[in-house]
């Protein structure tokens, strides 16, 4: 049986606990935690070590030191540094494997012990978004190749010196062998995410305009949440519902989504909440008409396999995964940002009853397939057999 090191240490604040990479880790977590798992150790970052420390005290806890502070606020140095800090620290640990549940810069250099990563998608090295992303200076500067190049050289660095890849859909590890195709096919297994809700549901204590309509997701420009804006816009007239939005504000939600909908004077239908807790959610997906999801680029996509879980309707781009992970249950439009095609399937969705034969099928199958003790279970049972010592 292998000694596994879980290293955790991206997750060093609040905010990115809140990351779906972060809620990705931590569901594995909880499926070891379920079996009782005991040869595991977690790399915590110093910052976080209350929290692991209080959730997670079945598992040995191993605290990541903190960075110094002074090369860490060097511009362009401090990436370099990360990486190299992080492999003379890992190198000094004595484990048989470790596993890292999610691919950043500072682990991506080749260690000692057996390396295992998660790998979610490759979208940071074709599309950037973000406030810096969108700034002039960087336009400007005309920075989105270098970026983008920069990204690719620190995929291939983690695809490279890591022992074994997991992805988390078919789609994606057919990406990483067709962007790099000395990668041996055998050094990838596909492990799809596991889905986690709340227990019980609980009513938001703003109040929601109801009938409503959905949308849970990051506001980032890839997601797309422009074109589901416009389909409104086209339909506002026709339909009863407002739209109720969740996802932390970005600048593409502030200077671009936000202008189009006081254009139209939408406002008043348009309610933007910035954080909801499980429970809060789960009445959100409970109580929606229909949820939607507009993304151009998708890993996995949690939200809408959430949302059918509670049997609610969902429309859905066809975009990379997302056919493959909600195995073509849903409703679906493409292209992504055909806001007309997608204006007539809310109609058509709205106006015709939702069959509850067909939503409860969904929901189980969905149940079954993505259950996170079943996923956690794989993920260690994958280890175990490629490391076991």
């Amino acid at each position: 049986m292998s000694s596994i090191l879980i290293d955790l240490s991206y997750i060093n604040s609040e905010e990115k606990k809140r990351e779906s990479i972060s809620l990705y880790a931590l569901r594995i977590l909880n499926g070891f935690k379920f079996y009782k798992i005991n040869n595991i150790s977690l790399l915590v970052a110093e910052e976080m070590r209350y929290f692991f420390e209080l959730e997670y005290s079945f598992f040995d806890i191993i605290i990541y030191s903190k960075y110094n502070r002074l090369l860490n606020c060097i511009p362009y140095f401090k990436g370099i540094y990360k990486m190299y800090f992080w492999r003379r620290y890992i190198n000094r640990l004595d484990y048989s494997v470790v596993y890292i549940p999610f691919s950043w810069t500072g682990n991506a250099l080749k260690i000692r012990m057996k390396k295992v990563i998660t790998i979610h998608d490759l979208r940071p090295m074709r599309e950037l978004h973000g406030a810096f992303a969108n700034s002039l200076l960087f336009r400007f500067l005309k920075l989105n190749s270098l970026i983008s190049k920069i990204f690719r050289f620190y995929f291939r660095l983690q695809i490279i010196n890591a022992d074994h890849i997991i992805s988390i859909s078919n789609y994606v590890k057919n990406d990483i062998l067709g962007e790099w195709k000395q990668i041996n096919i055998n050094k990838i297994t596909t492990i799809y995410n596991g889905v986690v809700l709340a227990s019980h549901a609980l009513r938001p204590k703003i109040v929601i305009q109801q009938p409503f309509i959905l949308y849970v997701n990051s506001l980032s420009s890839y997601k797309n949440i422009q074109t589901l804006i416009r389909a409104f816009i086209k339909i506002q007239i026709q339909i009863p519902h407002s739209i109720v939005v969740v996802g932390k504000t970005t600048s593409y939600w502030e200077d671009i989504v936000y202008e189009e909908i006081k254009k139209a004077h939408i406002e008043k239908r348009v309610m933007h909440i910035e954080y909801s807790s499980d429970e809060e959610l789960k009445w959100l997906y409970k109580n929606a008409s229909l949820f939607m999801t507009t993304s151009t680029r998708e890993g996995f996509g949690y939200t809408p396999i959430e949302a059918a879980i509670c049997k609610c309707p969902v429309i859905s781009t066809l975009a990379e995964s997302l056919p493959e992970v909600t195995q073509n249950l849903l409703n679906y439009y493409n292209p992504p940002c055909a806001d007309d095609k997608l204006s007539i399937l809310v109609c058509e969705i709205l106006l015709k009853k939702s069959s509850q034969e067909q939503l409860a099928f969904i929901s189980e199958c969905y149940r079954k397939c993505y259950n996170y003790k079943e996923k956690s279970h794989e993920i260690y049972v994958l280890i175990n057999k490629l490391f076991s010592t």
